[in-house]
């Protein structure tokens, strides 16, 4: 008897689910605000601008759990991004809640690519296509929200840095949050850069869901976003240099 117990729980934990569609919901949570250092420099040299910078981190962490964004799938497409939020999407802290990450990330798995669509850059509409990413799995574990989870690092060509993940295999869904594909389970936790995303739920489900690429005034290559965001950013500085004279 015991051993069959034994048998039985071994065959829970190895358990590998394969899902045609679904939904995977994500938290987010924000790992800092500003270095360390620079804070502690600012509390001293100027305490009015810290407390405004402290009373918009505050509202910043305040809104975020209350974000869940969602990770949308069949077996041809995904789309991850957050749903509306009418009783909170009116707050004046709410950009500084969603960050870099508002947007619409479509990802085809037939081919690889994923597309991240915005409309909060030059009143206009762009849809960056990145490449596939570049995996290096790790031998590291770590159980997450109940998952037994991978350490992969990820690369891509025309971007610099390396993402790092937390991916569960036996979610057999090559999907993550904000366009990642390729990895042989479902992303449960990655960070990027200060925000952090943990799988809290998963809803598998029979129907295809209903997803599709969206359309925008211009489509663009990864390599062809960074010139156009190091543009316009020197646009600004120049501004700014000419009011200082």
């Amino acid at each position: 008897m015991k051993k069959c117990y034994i048998c039985l729980i071994f065959l829970c934990f190895t358990f590998t689910v394969i899902a045609q569609s679904g939904i995977a919901t994500y938290k987010k949570e924000w790992t800092s605000f500003g270095s360390e250092e620079g804070m502690k420099e600012l509390k001293k040299t100027n305490p009015q601008r810290y407390r405004e910078y402290s009373k918009m981190k505050l509202a910043r962490d305040r809104l975020a759990k209350r974000l869940k964004y969602e990770l949308k799938f069949d077996k041809n497409e995904a789309e991850f991004k957050l749903p509306k939020l009418m009783s909170v999407d009116d707050d004046p802290y709410m950009a500084l809640a969603t960050g870099p990450s508002d947007g619409i990330y479509y990802s085809n798995l037939k081919t690889g690519n994923s597309f991240f669509f915005t409309d909060s850059f030059n009143n206009s509409t762009y849809l960056i296509e990145y490449p596939p990413y570049k995996w290096e799995i790790t031998n590291e574990q770590r159980m997450i929200n109940g998952f037994s989870c991978f350490k992969a690092k990820g690369t891509l060509k025309t971007w610099d840095g390396s993402l790092e993940v937390w991916f569960a295999p036996q979610l057999n869904i090559p999907l993550g949050p904000r366009g990642v594909t390729g990895l042989p389970g479902l992303v449960v936790q990655v960070e990027y850069g200060a925000e952090l995303f943990t799988l809290i739920d998963i809803d598998l489900e029979e129907k295809p869901a209903e997803i599709k690429k969206p359309e925008a005034a211009h489509e663009v290559t990864l390599a062809e976003w960074k010139e156009i965001q190091a543009k316009a950013n020197n646009k600004i500085k120049s501004l700014i240099k000419s009011d200082k004279e």
